[in-house]
């Protein structure tokens, strides 16, 4: 767990310039009041929540691999005044730096009120014995500090939190707080779902697997929201929830500086190069979820790594493999079996092949084609890929099977790519 003294964050930027983010992770699963089975408003405590704890803390995990947020230990399971007391200190040691807030537990609302309880808070007397979500939006909204909290909220109902923020009246442009809700403000969140789902999402952003412009240096909470949502979607479920973010109206607003795009450059090359990558899964999740890209990129260009695959293509010969392909992507064959010992080629045979029947990876075409069969690799571009993929659409939905087999032999010295 990475977590940095607050007086030492004078100093610290992250990302593109911008200021270190702060987080408070809060999670509350026990309660003092404890009752079996589903909770009432007549009842006089709170059913415990076991998935709480471990969902907070796989999120600090995941949060605390990210340059430039400071990261501070979950605060599990605590009273109403050590929460308070976090909210407080979290607010004044990081004035003019962003914050991210996260709670998991439950939810009591009272007409337009959330109340968030606590360990120790009492069904029949919230106001003094939880967490007024609406009380913390004001906070933020009229205070002094301008700089942005963005609020991950994993109850039921939670967004109810995003239809407070419409009564707040708030202009879209001077907005300071952020609300991601786990579910309609009418339905309910099941086994911390959500934290586990925003975990998930936020590891892909870590790794650069987010669809996000490279033209901004920070990503949009709308953006999160929807990759939030995507996961869930993943993790399956029961139970569908539908992430509510804050509203907006307003075509272009300024991106508060929570989350620092990784995939952000002035550079153009490194901006297409971005691209490429992101067509590369994309690929890869249409044919199979296991395959991996950067493999085939590799080899294909004849390079160590990827950053070196997109200066240059090194790929040539296997003239005779290469129509063998030509003729089977012309044929209306069900499927080409590739085989050769380690080391033979086929992963640059086929890679060439595939990045090419791929119609993001265009821009690859001329780097391809400069040490390749420049006749080969246009007539798959331009006549055969598009006819293929028809094909592998309709051979999906027919659910037809068919196997041609060409087997490689070892090349010669001039002929490995």
């Amino acid at each position: 767990m990475s977590s940095l003294d607050p007086d030492s964050l004078e100093a610290e930027s992250y990302g593109h310039g911008g200021m270190m983010v702060r987080t408070l992770l809060l999670g509350v699963g026990a309660f003092e009041s404890a009752v079996d089975g589903e909770w009432s408003p007549m009842s006089e405590g709170f059913p415990p929540l076991p998935s709480v704890e471990p969902q907070v803390r796989e999120l600090a995990v995941v949060l605390s691999r990210f340059d430039g947020l400071n990261v501070s230990e979950p605060v599990i399971d605590a009273d109403l005044i050590s929460i308070e007391e976090s909210w407080r200190q979290l607010r004044n040691d990081s004035v003019g730096r962003p914050r991210i807030v996260h709670f998991a537990g439950h939810r009591v609302p009272r007409g337009r009120v959330l109340y968030l309880p606590v360990h120790d808070s009492r069904p029949t007397d919230l106001p003094k014995s939880a967490i007024d979500v609406g009380r913390w939006l004001n906070e933020v909204e009229h205070g002094s500090d301008q700089s942005p909290v963005l609020f991950l909220l994993d109850v039921c109902g939670a967004g109810a939190a995003t239809d407070y923020q419409l009564f707040q009246d708030v202009p879209e442009g001077d907005r300071r707080t952020w609300v991601i809700a786990a579910c309609t403000a009418d339905k309910s969140a099941f086994g911390a779902r959500f934290t586990k789902a925003t975990a998930g999402a936020l590891e892909r952003l870590r790794l650069g697997h987010w669809d996000i412009s490279p033209a901004l240096p920070y990503v949009p909470v709308e953006s999160v929201a929807d990759e939030i949502a995507r996961e869930l979607v993943r993790l399956g479920g029961a139970y569908p929830q539908t992430v509510l973010h804050s509203p907006r109206r307003a075509a272009s607003l300024p991106v508060p500086e929570l989350f620092a795009n990784p995939a952000f450059s002035t550079d153009g090359w490194q901006r297409l190069r971005s691209r490429l990558r992101l067509a590369l899964r994309e690929l890869a999740s249409e044919f199979d979820p296991g395959l991996d890209p950067v493999h085939f990129l590799t080899r294909a260009s004849g390079r160590s790594d990827d950053a070196a695959a997109m200066t240059g293509c090194l790929f040539t010969g296997r003239t005779r493999e290469l129509t063998q392909i030509r003729s089977w992507l012309a044929r209306d064959e069900s499927l080409l079996l590739v085989t050769g010992r380690p080391g033979v080629g086929k992963s640059a045979l086929l890679g060439v092949t595939l990045f090419l029947a791929h119609p993001q990876l265009a821009e690859m075409s001329t780097m391809l084609v400069s040490r390749g069969s420049e006749a080969y690799l246009s007539w798959v571009v331009e006549e055969t890929a598009p006819r293929h993929r028809q094909r592998v659409h309709r051979r999906r939905s027919a659910g037809r099977t068919g196997r041609a087999h060409s087997p490689l032999r070892h090349p010669g010295p001039q002929e490995r790519p």
